[in-house]
């Protein structure tokens, strides 16, 4: 759950630098509908929206599935009482969080500023 939390700093950091406008507290499903839009709109010429670069463009196109995953496979579960994790798993799970925070923080900043 502690790991979930750092994760939501993320979330509302990625959303901000494709300028969506979070709830105080913004739901995962919320930040991955709102972002996956902007994304696709960004990618469709026919909207006037653009990327700030190549590397911004693949960034967000790269965390967008990663987040999917977090959410599917840890977020929903590990709200739940009943759900238990061995060691091992509990390990994974750090590691992984560990591994994208590091990767978010060295193109992102918590208020969406993103540097190739």
């Amino acid at each position: 759950m502690h790991l979930q939390r750092v994760m939501e700093v993320a979330l509302k950091s990625y959303g901000f630098l494709l300028g969506l406008p979070l709830s105080n507290q913004p739901s995962w499903g919320e930040v991955l509908r709102l972002t996956g839009e902007e994304i696709r709109e960004r990618n469709d010429k026919k909207y006037a929206k653009i990327w700030c670069s190549t590397e911004e463009q693949e960034f967000c196109e790269g965390l967008q599935p990663l987040l999917f995953s977090v959410k599917n496979a840890w977020r929903n579960t590990s709200m739940h009482a009943d759900k238990k994790y061995t060691e091992e798993e509990a390990e994974y799970i750090f590691d992984a969080v560990k591994g994208f925070m590091r990767h978010i923080a060295a193109h992102l900043d918590e208020t969406g500023v993103f540097t190739p």
